[in-house]
Order: C-alpha cells, then structure tokens, then sequence
C-alpha cells in the first residue's frame, strides 16, 4: 500500500452524522477520499451530513442508519461489509456513556442493565463490526484503524466507571491488533480526545474553573489528528497511542 492510497478505497466512519466524526469525515473527504460509508442513529441528520459533505468534495458517500446499542442494526452493518469490497480506512467514533443518560453513578449503585448495554454497545458491537473490516483488510494485505478513546479514563472520572472501563480497554485492542495485523500492512491507532468544545462538556466546563481555553480542543482539531494517524505508513510508528 502506497501512502495514501487507502483513500482510494471505501472508508467507514461510524458516528459520523455529527461532532468528531462528522469532522472526521468531512476532512477525508477534503484529502481525496474516493468514497466514505457513514453510519448514525438519526436518518434526517445522517442525511444532512451525507449532503454537507458531497457538497463540498467530489466524494461519493453512502449512508447507513446505524444505531451501534441495537443488535439488528449492527448486523444490517456487518452483513454490508462483508458483502462490500474491503475497506481501505475504519474510524471508530462509536461509544456510549451511561453518565448522559442516568448521570454521575458510583460502581456501586451500577444496574445490572446499565452494564449490559455498556458492554453490549461499546464492546460487544465494536467487535463485530471488527470482524468483518480486519477480515477483508487481512485478505488485501492493507489498512488503517483509528480507535477513538478520550483522556477520562486516565483520571479515573468519578461517577463513570463504566466508560472508564470501555475506554482504558481501547489501549488493549489497539496493541491486539497491531500484534496480530501488522505483518499484513494493517496499522491501527488509539486517539485519545480531552476536553472537547461541544454540548456534551459544557456542563463539565461549567463545574471545573480549573479547565482553560488552553485545555480545549475542537472536533476539528480531533479530526485533524486523526488524520495524521492515518496518513502513517512506517510500521515502526504503528499502534500510536495519542492524546490531543
């Protein structure tokens, strides 16, 4: 595989109808992607993404409504991909944290459906949808993984447990599959986004003074990295674990 020409082959981006991966598409697009597979929960805003996007590239983009915590959806997106030609590009910006739905929770108080739809969402799906991007970038003898983490982990966020846990586990998969994969040209990298300028921090923001504009970051910014990460071709820089 030349640099960059996994551009050239069909490139998923889950999460993609909005914030980082939203970001994350639109800058592909703007490198010369050929064609981008964007997935998302709601069809009108993954539709309006779909536009923004070929509006201002000639990229042709196929979208998938793809809720990542429903079963059925993602094995509509994994009987896709094994029937699609092998993907050249893969950006997990998928996960689910419990805190936004039932606010801060102490281990302790966790129920036991608050656990299962955290590990069938951020663990379980993720790796089915795995099987069938690495299996057909097994068989090219190329591709790019980009894992999307978050800092929180590293400081133990009180009351998130559960995210903490899905999190810190990308640092694990992400030397999982560069042990197993990168004797077939397939790079996989860990980006670990701190505070982030959108709506789901502003609460955060709001309660610690101790964050300043030098601490934040914006989607685009997140996306821009990723970018680097991906455009990596010295497999002595595979598996980089990066914060931003």
């Amino acid at each position: 595989m030349t640099a960059d020409s996994w551009l050239q082959q069909p490139i998923l981006v889950t999460g993609a109808s909005s914030g980082i991966g939203f970001q994350c598409a639109l800058q592909l697009a703007a490198a010369g992607a050929k064609e981008l597979i964007i997935t998302g929960r709601d069809g009108d805003r993954l539709q309006h993404a779909k536009a923004d996007i070929e509006s201002a590239s000639s990229t042709q983009v196929e979208m998938l409504v793809c809720d990542q915590s429903q079963q059925a959806d993602v094995k509509g997106l994994v009987t896709h991909l094994s029937n699609h030609q092998p993907l050249g590009a893969y950006i997990a910006n998928v996960g689910i944290n419990a805190v936004h739905d039932y606010g801060p929770t102490k281990l302790h108080n966790l129920t036991e459906d608050q656990i299962a739809d955290s590990i069938t969402t951020n663990i379980t799906h993720l790796m089915q949808i795995l099987i069938p991007v690495l299996s057909g970038m097994h068989h090219q003898r190329s591709g790019r993984i980009l894992l999307m983490g978050s800092q929180g982990w590293m400081h133990g966020l009180a009351g998130q447990s559960l995210y903490n846990f899905y999190k810190s586990g990308l640092v694990g998969l992400t030397h999982s599959i560069v042990s197993e994969y990168r004797n077939r040209d397939v790079f996989c990298h860990l980006l670990n986004p701190g505070v982030v300028l959108n709506h789901r921090t502003e609460k955060l923001r709001g309660r610690r003074k101790d964050i300043d504009s030098t601490m934040e970051i914006t989607e685009s910014m997140v996306a821009a990295k990723a970018m680097e990460l991906l455009r990596l071709s010295d497999q002595t820089l595979n598996g980089q674990l990066v914060n931003v």
